[in-house]
């Protein structure tokens, strides 16, 4: 089952690599660190927009989680997983909403 998810996530994935690696985890780390209002709101803005894309598919955030606690969700993990900064920052985003919010619904449910 597990293999089968991860060749359906990896064929949605491919033809969006040149575009969906606009950020990865060490961009994502820099911006955050970087304390301007812009960049942090630019780094929340490219959070909400894959959460957007893959509520309910990798993942089943609940409507009364605010942005703020979903950003602050995705920067812990990005923060305690240091090897994986050079991934690109939409699978991070996925993998952190994923663990956080995982569907309880099999239907939606992607592992």
């Amino acid at each position: 089952m597990k293999t089968k998810v991860l060749l359906i996530l990896a064929s949605w994935l491919i033809p969006m690599c040149a575009y969906a690696e606009y950020f990865t985890g060490n961009d994502i780390m820099d911006s955050w660190n970087n304390k301007h209002y812009e960049s942090n709101s630019m780094v929340r803005g490219y959070f909400a927009g894959v959460q957007d894309a893959y509520d309910g598919v990798f993942f089943c955030v609940e409507s009364e989680v605010k942005m703020s606690q979903a950003a602050e969700i995705v920067i812990k993990y990005i923060k305690d997983n240091p090897e994986k900064w050079h991934t690109a920052g939409q699978l991070l985003v996925i993998e952190a909403l994923g663990k956080a919010f995982p569907c309880k619904n099999e239907s939606n449910k992607a592992n």
